[in-house]
């Protein structure tokens, strides 16, 4: 599967036909001919997921090396390219380009995907480059495709560039965590990791990674009892921090509801209970296995039948393929015991999750949320994990202390990880400034100054590098985190056309 180096149709167009990807519809799109989707398609042929990034640095490491660049390779795999100035730019200020090589690994159930060792199988439907029953991880192999195009383009202006391509983005972001920022000169930087082409970021979130753990307690299965696995599927789900406030179900509170509520009609004992995948994504699905007595089936199944019914009405607009299904299952080898098992579905149900403030100083932004995103039932272990977000640290501090206080209530262990810190709006920026000028020329209008709901490295390298001027832009991406996760084409024909304007002004 290669991408070929096309030349450009009447208009700029890009031919379907010339693609390696798989071709599901025509695709006509308009923009500036680059080597963006080349390479896009390169990396998408490398196993990325987070933890697992030696392959994609070295990658990346080499390919500045055949070019006789310097390249500088951490122990985390960070990469550094110093790429120098083009004639007339040799004496500018250096420009750090920045984005991070690693993707969320979500995949639709029945899909069989190996995120270790497979290839992504992209192709194209109308505007937007897909993957098959996967994400795409356009989050943030994008910047890495700007990146690697800018140094296979002897004709583009610019300043002295270090690119900074970080790991461990989307798990904690360790890689920036780990850097040294000694390593790096400028102090302008242009973050790519952004997926809406009509606005430049100047301010993001911080975040921590909330770890509930408790020790099960388990006894032995009885043989009176009917087993029902209850399946949650067919949620959006979607990236934890920007989608958020798009009122999309959380598979984990639905399953708590659920438990819930047929636990006050039966003394339900639970075997099993699953869901979601990345403590970062919002759980698209979640399931339990329950063991109940027979004269209890008839209440507990009308249960199940009526809150499938009421969540498919409530969600009809914002999730409507949600399916609540279920099956009489074989008797299992164990159950957890009647209290750990009440403890369990109390923690799901009352631990916070969702948007908790709203932004005073922009409007119809989230300030705080937290996203309830994964559980697991092991043998010697009941996790569960929770990420808060905020602007303020105070306010972050005051949901550590919430899930702290719930878990000391219900026996479980709290630990805190990977805390980073917001990155906040800096009115004078003149880099900000700059590229809202250019961006008037490239496109014709304004852009949305604005500040996001997620966690961008920036707010760590602000921390990190005195001085350190910063925006953040991307094409347009949609369903970040999950596998509708999709890419425009014409979009990141244009903003690579506004990267290129933007540097020549640098």
């Amino acid at each position: 599967m290669k991408l070929k180096n096309l030349k450009p149709e009447k208009e700029f167009g890009i031919r379907n036909s010339e693609f390696g990807i798989n071709e599901k519809k025509e695709c006509k799109t308009s923009g500036i001919w680059n080597n963006v989707f080349k390479y896009f398609e390169e990396i998408s042929k490398i196993p990325r997921g987070s933890g697992n990034e030696k392959a994609i640095s070295d990658y990346l490491a080499n390919t500045a090396r055949k070019k006789n660049l310097k390249v500088v390779q951490d122990e985390y795999y960070n990469i550094i390219i110093y790429k120098p100035g083009t004639k007339g730019y040799e004496n500018h200020p250096a420009v750090i380009l920045q984005g991070h090589m690693d993707m969320v690994c979500e995949k639709n159930t029945g899909t069989s995907h190996d995120f270790l060792n497979e290839a992504l199988k992209l192709y194209i439907e109308g505007d937007y480059i897909k993957a098959e029953g996967t994400t795409l991880g356009a989050d943030d192999g994008v910047a890495l495709a700007y990146m690697l195009a800018i140094l296979d383009e002897p004709d583009i202006c610019h300043p002295p560039l270090e690119m900074l391509v970080t790991s461990d983005e989307e798990t904690g972001m360790g890689g920036a965590e780990n850097l040294d920022a000694g390593l790096l000169s400028g102090r302008l930087m242009v973050n790519m990791d952004i997926f809406n082409e009509d606005t430049i970021v100047s301010g993001c979130v911080g975040g921590v990674v909330a770890v509930l753990n408790k020790t099960p307690i388990w006894e032995e299965a009885a043989d009176d009892l009917i087993y029902l696995k209850i399946e949650i599927k067919g949620l959006r789900g979607g990236h934890s921090g920007e989608e958020i406030d798009k009122e999309r179900g959380n598979s984990l509170r639905l399953l708590a509801r659920l438990l819930h509520k047929i636990s006050c009609l039966a003394n339900i004992r639970i075997a099993d209970a699953q869901g979601g995948m990345k403590v970062n994504a919002i759980p698209r699905e979640s399931s339990a296995l329950i063991g109940y007595k027979n004269e209890e089936a008839e209440a507990l199944i009308k249960a199940l039948d009526d809150f499938s019914k009421e969540t498919a009405m409530e969600y009809r607009v914002f999730d409507p393929y949600l399916s609540i299904s279920y099956r009489i299952c074989e008797k299992p080898v164990k159950y957890l015991s009647l209290e750990c098992g009440k403890s369990l579905i109390n923690a799901l149900l009352i631990l916070p999750h969702g948007i908790l403030h709203m932004s005073g100083d922009i409007e119809g932004l989230p300030d705080t949320s937290c996203n309830m995103g994964v559980l697991e039932i092991k043998e010697k272990e009941i996790l569960i994990q929770c990420m808060p977000r905020g602007f303020f640290a105070s306010r972050i501090d005051f949901v550590m202390g919430q899930i702290e206080t719930i878990g000391d209530i219900l026996g479980y262990r709290s630990t805190f990880l990977r805390r980073y810190g917001a990155w906040q709006f800096n009115p004078d920026s003149w880099l900000r400034k700059t590229a809202a000028e250019v961006y008037v020329k490239c496109f014709g209008k304004q852009p949305l100054i604005n500040a996001v709901h997620a966690g961008l490295e920036c707010g760590i390298f602000a921390g990190k590098i005195n001085g350190l001027d910063i925006i953040s832009f991307g094409p347009t991406a949609h369903d970040l985190h999950n596998p509708d996760e999709c890419l425009s084409i014409s979009s990141t024909n244009r903003v690579w056309g506004f990267l290129l304007e933007l540097l020549k002004k640098l």
